[in-house]
């Protein structure tokens, strides 16, 4: 069987699991994962033993081929040892005379978490800076690092319960406390915490990720933004600082407003030169060969002056952090002469100040979570699109006190590439669910929606994909509420979804004047990021004929026709309204607006001529796209 049958075997193979999917809610452990803690725990009581781990072995294998391969990188370069910091030459010779091998030994840490140690994570000599920096981020946060493990104290059979989150839903894993370390040399390979590397809590975080993955070598150029979502929950938001070269007062506000919330927030560094992830000079952001994360601690401003306090994993001062405007060759910090109310920011190793345009000048993006300590949650998981068939569910949300409310939406397996989802939340009129009452939320969202401000009630969500609508996808939604707040799945009908979006065009759109036809109109609902087109007719015995033409818009996606074809044409009935288009691009972006020409005129014929047919719509409208179905006005 050749590769392109596999593959579309594996592709009808997955679509058909995807198709069986029956709405669920998600809990965040079951009793099976308790009974097989306790059972590990039983069984290393009776024979007074520690935790082996038969699922991750201590094998070569679990330690990954891209580890093994960079340490002996830098054997090879042992001669010229200037890319490392100067604390660890000489442990590098000793390692490399002693010809020590990676091994697995036994942590052994004198505590599990301090609450003063924010932020001291530190990273060794594997790549997995974004992971690092993220574990620094979220340090900061005492309950989220508890909320990540079942019991947080030190282990005396060393057996750990830790939860990440996976394709938007929480995972438990067990692991040991066995670390690939480097004899007495180095204590891991990978990070670790603590002011004297005396906490073991992002070290098993680490091989709790390993293991969900087969092997360290995933955590090798681990990704920032998905490093922040696996250990948050929040699907983290990336944006590209260059995008903002012409609106700074609006990225300042964004992190401004990130910090003052305390949102773990990593950046990462331009790369100007060819890539060497093997060159760790300190010029690391004057001339950088390599991509490398960074944990933002803090912004705020003094005057005119707007500062970060950034920190490199790495965890050194002086020349392996940043001489800049607010730093001085030697390590110390101008801004304290400068600004002394705020001396309060401590000290941390391997921290130092930028002014914000040396943002711009020298890193690349920025990721943030928007995690809140107090917030609660919903997760469930749930088929989209296709054909309906009442599999797919809508989501009651009953608000017992007025609250705020953020919607997540992930696309398994989906990581790496952009999707983006529609959300809707509606009330609806008691006594006849069709009709809507009240339009909270109607937009597409690229993974996590903005904060939307619900009075008590009860709230209808539906989560859509209108981007290749004929097939089901999968989606793991998460109700993120400031109050904790109840959801249940209900049965609807597609006459929702078109009323939902035809509603909010007709109260929130503007229309697109045209004096020659009365009774007429095209009215557009858009923002920065989507736009949605509606046209209406009011006369009683005419039709109304659309022409609609888009211009190609960057990064974007199109509820009708193709990449190829932009033009559609439409017929809708007397006392009708149709939903003509929706289109979704790619937030951080410079191109603005979403052109088209629209033209239209009122007519007697029913249908059009187009290409030796007559028709009523063109391209035609699938049964599955029910947003553009035609919709009788009351």
């Amino acid at each position: 069987m050749s590769s392109k049958t596999f593959i579309e075997v594996d592709l009808k193979a997955e679509q058909a699991r995807i198709d069986s999917i029956q709405a669920k809610f998600l809990e965040v452990g079951t009793e099976e994962d308790e009974l097989k803690y306790q059972t590990i725990i039983q069984s290393c009581r009776e024979f007074n033993t520690t935790f082996h781990d038969d699922e991750f072995p201590l094998t070569d294998e679990s330690i990954g081929k891209q580890l093994n391969k960079n340490i002996q990188e830098q054997l090879k370069q042992v001669k010229t040892l200037d890319y490392l910091p100067p604390h660890m030459r000489q442990p590098m010779m000793e390692f490399v005379n002693n010809a020590i091998k990676i091994q697995w030994a036994r942590a052994e840490y004198d505590s599990f978490w301090f609450d003063y140690n924010h932020f001291h994570v530190y990273q060794n000599s594997y790549g997995n800076c974004g992971l690092v920096a993220s574990l620094s981020a979220i340090s900061a946060h005492n309950s989220l690092i508890k909320f990540l493990f079942r019991d947080f104290e030190i282990s005396p059979y060393g057996v750990y319960q830790v939860k990440l989150c996976l394709d938007g839903e929480w995972k438990i894993i067990v692991i040991d406390d066995f670390i690939p370390s480097l004899g007495q040399v180095f204590n891991t390979t990978g990070c670790y915490a603590g002011v004297d590397n005396d906490m073991i809590w992002a070290s098993l975080i680490e091989k709790a990720l390993a293991k969900l993955h087969g092997s360290y070598d995933i955590q090798d150029g681990f990704c920032d933004k998905l490093a922040l979502t696996v250990l948050t929950g929040i699907p983290a938001i990336n944006l590209i600082i260059k995008t903002f070269s012409n609106k700074r007062d609006e990225l300042w506000e964004i992190l401004k407003d990130a910090s003052a919330k305390k949102f773990p927030m990593v950046c990462a560094n331009k790369v100007t030169g060819e890539i060497d992830r093997k060159d760790r000079r300190p010029d690391i952001l004057t001339k950088p060969h390599f991509r490398h994360a960074f944990t933002i601690m803090t912004c705020f401003e003094f005057g005119s002056n707007r500062v970060l306090k950034i920190r490199n994993p790495w965890g050194h001062n002086g020349e392996y952090t940043f001489n800049g405007k607010w730093t001085t060759p030697d390590g110390s910090w101008e801004i304290y002469k400068n600004d002394t109310e705020n001396c309060g920011y401590w000290e941390m190793i391997g921290s130092f100040w930028i002014d914000f345009d040396e943002l711009f000048t020298y890193f690349f993006d920025v990721s943030i979570s928007r995690y809140r300590d107090c917030w609660s949650e919903i997760r469930l998981n749930m088929a989209i699109g296709g054909l309906y068939d009442d599999s797919q569910k809508m989501i009651k949300i009953s608000v017992s006190e007025e609250c705020d409310v953020c919607v997540s939406a992930v696309k398994p397996k989906y990581h790496k590439q952009r999707y983006h989802t529609w959300i809707s939340i509606h009330r609806s009129d008691p006594s006849n669910p069709e009709k809507i009452d009240q339009v909270m939320l109607c937009e597409p969202i690229d993974r996590i929606s903005e904060d939307v401000h619900l009075p008590p009630g009860d709230y209808f969500m539906i989560v859509s994909n209108f981007y290749e609508s004929s097939k089901k996808e999968e989606r793991v939604v998460a109700i993120h509420s400031s109050r904790a707040v109840t959801a249940q799945f209900c049965t609807w009908n597609p006459n929702v979804l078109v009323n939902v979006y035809q509603n909010v065009v007709a109260e929130k759109g503007e229309e697109i004047p045209n004096e020659k036809e009365e009774g007429a109109s095209i009215k557009k609902y858009s923002s920065d990021t989507f736009v949605i087109v509606m046209a209406e007719n009011c006369t009683d015995d005419k039709y109304l004929h659309v022409d609609t033409r888009c211009s190609k818009v960057e990064k974007s996606w199109l509820s009708r026709g193709d990449v190829f074809n932009h033009h559609y044409e439409d017929v809708i009935s007397p006392k009708s309204r149709q939903i003509l288009i929706l289109m979704y691009r790619y937030k951080w972006i410079d191109q603005k607006g979403f052109p088209m020409k629209i033209s239209y005129y009122l007519s007697n014929k029913k249908k059009k001529f187009w290409r030796l047919n007559t028709v009523e719509h063109f391209p035609s409208i699938a049964p599955t796209d029910y947003v553009h179905q035609t919709v009788l006005m009351n």
